[in-house]
């Protein structure tokens, strides 16, 4: 019945706080550190954290319309723990909040905050915390996809909701007076990420699909999930990958591949291709050499060739391929055969979930 309570208390209108107080000091049971923790059943919270070197401020509110902000400030280890309970879903917390307040169980004081904070900021390396990472239920930047992997700022001006800025240096101690201004600007990433959260729902959606594939959680992150999809536990794929020189022309497919290839890509297939006859398509004129390509003596970059005259242009038109990036992979028989196997079934249940989940999923481990 804890977190029953505890919501019911968070609910109050004008003593939230004091009720979460009281509940903090209720004796439900003995601890069983075996059952511990978030599961299924606990109700969504969505939070956000200010740190000053004076001042930890941790806001959050069950997900609902309607459901009040509840503002922590300078908590203790305990009610962080007790936070933690619920099934947390941050902005970008996967990389910064999570570590903050899991340093704050361990009890890390308000100055160790802040200078934690400040190397995490600065890029500084070894200053995570390996369970750190699944303190939050999942992360709302970290599910959206790569169109919509925006600033919370940015998506609060793209969803039309209030944009709220706190003019105060982040690394002076906040007076007393002003801790209340702080906190009002802290309640409004709290509610824009809830609304983040619901305005990407089709990447939502995605990731929870992935997650079921993978068998792991929602938050693991869309690599270690689609790694997971299509490599399993083989800790070196890259050892059956299938490069090959695409100036020159395939007179030869083993017998598996050219069973893969024929009903992965039937129109392909049915041909032979160039003057030489090949099996598969293949570009004279194509050199990878130092790094990079060049094709016909035209250097053009991984990700594809691009031409640009500066100017200013009206009534353009936009033309793309589509699913260029996977459909490649499929024809190169990129990951070999058992792996571009897994990617084509990952890739058909895009179709099914209606998501782009395919074609980025693919396209990521293409990147990596």
């Amino acid at each position: 019945m804890r977190n029953a309570v505890l919501a019911f208390a968070a609910n109050s209108t004008h003593q939230a706080e004091y009720c979460i107080k009281l509940v903090n000091k209720m004796q439900f049971k003995s601890a069983d550190p075996s059952t511990a923790g978030k599961n299924e059943e606990a109700k969504l919270v969505f939070y956000d954290i200010e740190v000053f070197p004076n001042l930890f401020l941790v806001n959050w509110k069950i997900e609902g319309e309607g459901k009040p902000v509840v503002r922590m400030i300078n908590p203790t280890p305990t009610e962080i723990e007790e936070l933690m309970r619920f099934r947390l879903v941050g902005f970008n917390c996967r990389r910064y909040d999570n570590h903050i307040l899991y340093a704050r169980l361990m009890g890390y004081t308000n100055e160790q905050l802040y200078n934690l904070s400040q190397k995490i900021i600065s890029g500084s390396p070894n200053c995570f915390f390996g369970e750190a990472y699944n303190v939050s239920y999942t992360d709302v930047y970290d599910f959206a996809s790569a169109g919509n992997k925006k600033s919370l700022k940015k998506l609060e001006i793209e969803m039309g909701i209030h944009h709220q800025e706190l003019g105060l240096p982040w690394d002076q101690p906040v007076p007393e007076e002003l801790w209340t201004k702080v906190a009002e600007y802290c309640d409004n990433d709290v509610i824009a990420t809830e609304a983040a959260f619901h305005y990407l729902k089709a990447d939502w959606t995605a990731r929870q699909i992935l997650a079921d594939l993978a068998g792991m959680t929602v938050n693991d992150t869309t690599n270690t999930l689609t790694q997971k999809i299509i490599f399993g536990n083989e800790r070196k794929p890259q050892d059956q990958f299938n490069y090959r020189n695409l100036a020159e022309p395939v007179h030869y497919l083993d017998g598996e591949t050219k069973s893969f290839l024929a009903e992965a890509c039937p129109e392909m297939m049915a041909q032979t291709h160039g003057d030489e006859g090949s099996l598969l398509p293949y570009f004279p004129g194509y050199k990878y050499e130092n790094g990079k390509s060049t094709y016909r003596g035209e250097e053009v970059g991984e990700g594809g060739y691009v031409y640009a005259e500066p100017g200013m242009y009206g009534n353009v038109a936009l033309l793309d391929i589509s699913s260029m990036h996977p459909h490649s992979a499929i024809a190169e028989v990129l990951f070999g055969v058992k792996f571009t196997r897994a990617s084509v079934t990952l890739w058909k249940d895009e179709s099914a979930s209606n998501t782009k989940l395919g074609t980025k999923s693919i396209i990521c481990w293409m990147g990596s």
